[in-house]
């Protein structure tokens, strides 16, 4: 049970953000460092500089200069040094070793661009024993792609009207530049042509079943044969750039035959979590600060026939939470440019509404005439006379897209009014601020919001708005540690419902203080009563489900607290991937007892840090005195008080902790 309860906790510390110092983590930095090293001493900062990064480099003495990437200027103040490996603004100080350079001019963090130089220069420097394994799996699918991509090259310049080449030069209407562009390769009639290509490389059968390369054979286990056979394939790789997997187009047009096939849920590969030309794509995005999300694979492909370069999409699955964090990272502006025909629209429709519940600013393009993007790309008079600035005027915000059709509904003024509010409701108060008035300008409707009004008004008041400003100085207090003891109270019961007697009986009274943490474990239980699977009460809860079907819900206590975010550190959290779970209720009950111990010693610098602040606010009172009115000493008062009940709260969960320690 110890054993158990140390597992757990060591686990759940991984997630914790204090900055203990041990000598786990000690050892952890020194790994870091030393892999860093490795990386800057096996790379040529000129080589960097110069190749990779693409700078023009003039000899100056012992060093190179070159204009600055960093900030703009006309004379050059960027020095390069082979001799010591550096690379330096003169004029701004930004640069540093091969890594810092890449860091900055990637941004991304020092530790990322150790990883992508170790992947760009294949020096296969080993971080941990994890890469190794994936270094290997990664080497398999280069070799693969080479594999499909020389079949394609060898049909293409050998062999006259082959249905492949007719599929791609006639029917989709790419060229030579665009074939080699995105590695489009061809996978083999013959079931054994990928794998004794392979083994003859030296690769194992074991690795290329988890690879998903090939499949056994159903008359003999000892026979295996190509996943992928007569298809247009596709290289996919992660948000790294690394190769990760492939999607094959088959080339007959068959009913009976799937369309696209993946060889998803490998260690390394998950549709869910992949954004088809996102890596590629990364350096456009940042540039026009807008990303163009596409139904297809041959939709983003077609973009580029028009120059237009900030295009991904999806792998035949919907939006999911990994996709929004994924291009939340680098741009809060979506162009979605999915089919013009009703089920492109209704998918739209709902990738739109999950957008804008994460912030994000959310615009239409729909081609003419129901045409999907290839087909519109593909014609040679939208190709001369349309381009990504055109495309830009002829998209649609969304919240004014859905105005109009509500117009055109005739709504009731009170819906509509309602339905317009819904949204913009996720956004900042400036966001919505900005659609107030244009709402108002473009249709002559007046949003009436009485929380909006009642701002506008007390913003009238110059007291209430010195009394704000002050109050924005306050640093807010840090993270709850009891809210992480929840997201382990939450995870234990979306495993297991047979906990949630225990929990609501036994445990949350004195842990759960977030009420709406209460609700949402509520919820949880008239799903397992209602809606759950028989999958899963014995697995756990599928999230996107719960998501889906309790949507307003959900959307409702995003206001208060950041509902999906939660969600997804749950879905990443080691415990609930692996389905690990605490078996006994009493082990649960005693676990989170074991665990609030351990935590009380933080919540103790909890206690130091609000009576340095009560102490900082009684010096304050002291010096407003004679130097502001009676409104903000009241108001600072009402503060001090607020802070008393958070001590006492504390104080209160301490004290009741040990005592049930000395039971």
């Amino acid at each position: 049970m110890i054993k158990y309860l140390l597992n757990n906790l060591i686990n759940y510390s991984i997630n914790l953000d204090w900055k203990i110092i041990n000598k786990n983590n000690m050892n952890q930095i020194k790994k870091k460092i030393s892999f860093i090293d490795q990386i800057n001493q096996k790379i040529s900062i000129y080589e960097l500089v110069s190749q990779a990064a693409g700078l023009s480099l003039k000899k100056k003495g012992k060093n190179f200069m070159s204009l600055c990437p960093f900030h703009e200027e006309k004379t050059p103040s960027f020095s390069v040094s082979p001799e010591k490996n550096i690379a330096v603004c003169m004029a701004c100080h930004e640069g540093g070793s091969p890594t810092a350079f890449w860091a900055k001019l990637k941004k991304i963090t020092l530790e990322s661009a150790a990883h992508e130089l170790n992947y760009k220069f294949n020096l296969k420097i080993l971080n941990t024993p994890q890469d190794y394994v994936q270094n290997k799996l990664i080497s398999i699918l280069e070799y693969t792609q080479d594999f499909f991509k020389s079949a394609l090259q060898y049909i293409l310049h050998n062999i006259e009207d082959h249905y492949a080449s007719d599929y791609l030069l006639k029917k989709r209407k790419l060229t030579l530049e665009l074939i080699n562009k995105f590695h489009l390769g061809y996978a083999h009639v013959h079931p054994q042509a990928l794998q004794n290509h392979l083994l003859h490389k030296g690769f194992k059968i074991e690795d290329l079943l988890t690879l998903g390369l090939v499949s056994k054979s159903q008359n003999s286990s000892e026979e295996y044969y190509s996943f992928f056979r007569d298809r247009i394939m596709f290289p996919l790789t992660n948000s790294n750039g690394k190769i990760i997997g492939f999607t094959g187009r088959s080339l007959k047009d068959n009913p009976n035959i799937i369309k696209y096939l993946f060889n998803n849920n490998t260690i390394l590969f998950k549709k869910t979590n992949v954004l088809y030309n996102l890596f590629e794509s990364l350096e456009f995005i940042k540039q026009k600060q807008n990303v163009i999300l596409c139904e297809g694979i041959f939709d983003v492909i077609a973009f580029y026939k028009v120059n237009i370069y900030n295009t991904i999409a999806t792998l035949g699955t919907k939006l999911t939470l990994e996709h929004i964090t994924l291009l939340k990272k680098n741009t809060n502006k979506i162009t979605i440019a999915f089919d013009g025909d009703e089920p492109g629209i209704e998918a739209t429709y709902k990738a739109a509404e999950l957008l804008i519940k994460h912030k994000m600013r959310v615009f239409i393009w729909h081609p003419p005439d129901n045409q999907d993007p290839d087909e519109f790309w593909s014609n040679p008079d939208n190709q001369k006379y349309f381009n990504y600035e055109k495309l830009l005027q002829n998209s649609q915000d969304y919240v004014f897209y859905m105005i109009e059709k509500y117009l055109e509904k005739g709504l009731d003024t009170t819906i509509l009014n309602k339905n317009i509010l819904n949204l913009i409701k996720y956004y900042d108060e400036q966001t919505k601020n900005d659609y107030f008035r244009i709402i108002y300008k473009k249709y002559s409707l007046f949003i009436a919001n009485d929380i909006y009004n009642t701002k506008i008004m007390n913003l009238q008041d110059y007291k209430t708005l010195m009394c704000q400003n002050y109050f924005q100085e306050i640093p807010k207090p840090t993270k709850s540690i009891v809210s992480l003891v929840e997201k382990e109270i939450l995870i234990e019961i979306l495993l297991n419902p047979e906990h949630l007697k225990s929990i609501k009986h036994d445990i949350y009274d004195y842990v759960v203080s977030d009420i709406n943490i209460l609700k949402l474990i509520d919820q949880i239980d008239i799903y397992y009563q209602k809606d759950a699977s028989e999958n899963e009460i014995k697995d756990g809860i599928d999230l996107e489900r719960f998501m889906e079907i309790y949507g307003d819900f959900i959307s409702e206590l995003s206001k208060e607290f950041d509902i999906y975010g939660l969600f997804l550190e749950i879905k990443n959290n080691y415990l609930f991937k692996k389905k690990i779970r605490i078996q006994k209720s009493e082990n649960l009950t005693e676990f989170y007892c074991y665990l609030k111990r351990h935590l009380i010693d933080q919540m103790r610098q909890e206690l130091k840090i609000l009576k340095n602040k009560l102490q900082n606010l009684s010096e304050q009172i002291i010096k407003t005195n004679n130097k502001t009115d009676n409104d903000l000493t009241k108001l600072i008062l009402l503060e001090i008080a607020r802070k008393q009940r958070e001590l006492l709260k504390l104080k209160n969960i301490g004290v009741r902790d040990e005592s049930k320690n000395d039971n």
